[in-house]
């Protein structure tokens, strides 16, 4: 029990100084973070420990998401030491889910997680982001080659039932109050009332601030294709939130409209495919095709969507494509809306202070000339002004010196209970903007979710756990499971929190 005299723990962790992360980085996104707790939790079941969290990077993690029903927050009364028991501990597991699978199975197997240097640890720290449906090979799950009889250790087994894990993830989370109400800033920028219901599609193209590396998560070749897809995708599940047609079929949670067209994706027709190769301001490569877009002064104004099957149902386009967001956000893409913030990566630990590091954190103006080459935008104001470093003192836990310069101290009744890091607000307050994406997903109505972690989690935690469409079909539809409506997958891929794939045309 938390608190208990005799209680051990098992703390997840994500250290400044990443020789002991599971990426030997800063821990990668928000997505494998979650995942990573998660399945934390059958750890901590199976050595009979209290979980707990301490991250670093890019501040503690109750800045943005906040415990729910399972405290594991790392608070005084605990009387854990972080320089001592938790940087420094003496017992670590860390196992990256690229990686090291069969490290984890063959440790498992061993019993090193519960072997006698183990119990006598008060504290045991881990360093993971393994889905939280991994299963040793021959253990059953997912990816076991068994059944689930006899287990040749201590793991529970991962949950086969697919609103389970939808209820661990609110079990463990909820959003920050500071990133509610970042979230809400970001839904009144896109004109969406409080309480009115939207449809939001992730695309995860690359070229946040702070990513290093070109990212290539959908299938569908050119960029145009995949809005047309995601257009396509969205009309279909609005459809499922509007009253049944008549001579409509009735499924279990969802409405299966027959004869329903196939809508034409307006975004198509302003997209064409032109040069291969393009990249954007941080030189990640975004697609084979760029888009073009209709000249300011063309006589043709942009085609009008179509109409959504349920009228008010805002359409939000969330992407961590600085360029293609601007487009959005200027009203260049009829069929979207997008809210004006600069995406920036979860591991992001320090402020910009050149041109390269501030690309995105300035997005360019309502008026954005469609003829310029990405990266040309003149109304970029360049990087914001260096502020004037405090002297820096190294944190407790091990914070490598001068790393990155504290603005202030957090006020008294902003103050993380039982952490001591020097927190540079400023860039608290940019990864708060920026994580209003992922509260938008958490928020829609319905979901389109791409191949990617944050996509899943927020899919997770809006509360649909399950999949399956009524007629067992594609479409994963789960209508009034937590206030999510309706949910799918853009593309397949191996897991989606429940979420079938959308119909292709």
């Amino acid at each position: 029990m938390r608190g208990h005299p005799d209680a051990k723990y098992l703390v997840w962790t994500c250290f400044l100084q990443h020789d002991r992360n599971f990426d030997r980085t800063h821990c990668a996104g928000l997505g494998d973070r979650m995942r990573g707790i998660a399945f934390a939790v059958r750890l901590a079941a199976a050595t009979q420990r209290v979980l707990l969290v301490h991250q670093e990077v890019p501040a503690p993690l109750e800045h943005f998401l906040a415990p729910a029903h399972i405290d594991w927050r790392l608070t005084p009364d605990l009387g854990i030491d972080t320089a001592r028991d938790v940087a420094q501990s003496r017992v670590h597991f860390r196992y990256s889910a690229a990686h090291d699978k069969a490290q984890l199975a063959s440790d498992l197997a061993q019993g090193l997680l519960w072997n006698e240097t183990a119990r006598r640890q008060r504290v045991v720290t881990l360093a993971t982001n393994m889905p939280l449906s991994w299963e040793p090979d021959g253990a059953g799950g997912r990816e076991g080659g068994g059944g689930r009889g006899a287990r040749p250790h201590l793991l529970p087994p991962a949950p086969d039932d697919g609103h389970l894990p939808s209820a661990l993830t609110r079990a463990l989370f909820r959003l920050s109050p500071g990133l509610e109400a970042a979230t809400d800033a970001a839904l009144a920028s896109v004109g969406v009332a409080p309480g009115q219901p939207f449809v939001a599609v992730h695309l995860r193209l690359g070229g946040q601030v702070g990513e290093e590396r070109p990212i290539h998560r959908h299938r569908t070749g050119s960029l145009g294709e995949l809005l047309g897809e995601a257009e396509r995708c969205a009309h279909h599940l609005a459809s499922s939130l509007a009253p049944p047609a008549p001579g409509a079929a009735v499924g279990t949670g969802t409405h299966l409209v027959r004869d329903r067209p196939v809508l034409p994706p307006s975004a198509a027709t302003t997209m064409s495919p032109t040069s291969t190769g393009a990249t954007d301001r941080t030189g990640a490569r975004l697609t084979r095709d760029r888009p073009v877009l209709p000249a300011r002064n063309s006589s043709t104004p942009p085609a009008a969507p179509p109409a959504l099957a349920v009228p008010g149902l805002a359409l939000l386009l969330i992407t961590d494509n600085a360029e293609l967001r601007a487009q959005a956000a200027a009203g260049l893409l009829p069929a979207w809306r997008s809210p004006r913030s600069a995406p920036l990566h979860f591991k992001t630990h320090r402020l910009p202070h050149t041109a390269d590091d501030a690309v995105g954190l300035h997005p360019p103006p309502r008026e954005l000339d469609p003829g310029l080459e990405p990266g040309l935008d003149p109304g970029w104001a360049g990087p914001p002004p260096t502020p004037k470093q405090a002297p820096h003192t190294p944190s407790a836990t091990g914070a490598e010196a001068g790393t990155a310069p504290v603005l202030s101290r957090m006020d008294p009744h902003d103050q993380i209970q039982g952490l001591d890091l020097d927190l540079d607000l400023d860039l608290v307050k940019l990864h708060l903007a920026s994580l209003a994406d992922f509260g938008v997903l958490v928020r829609a109505r319905c979901l389109v979710l791409s191949r990617s972690g944050f996509s899943e989690m927020a899919h997770l935690l809006g509360g649909e756990g399950g999949g399956g469409s009524g007629g067992g079909g594609e479409g994963g539809h789960l209508v009034g499971a937590g206030g999510r409506g309706c949910s799918a997958l853009l593309e397949p891929r191996d897991r989606g929190g429940g979420a079938g794939v959308c119909p292709r045309a």
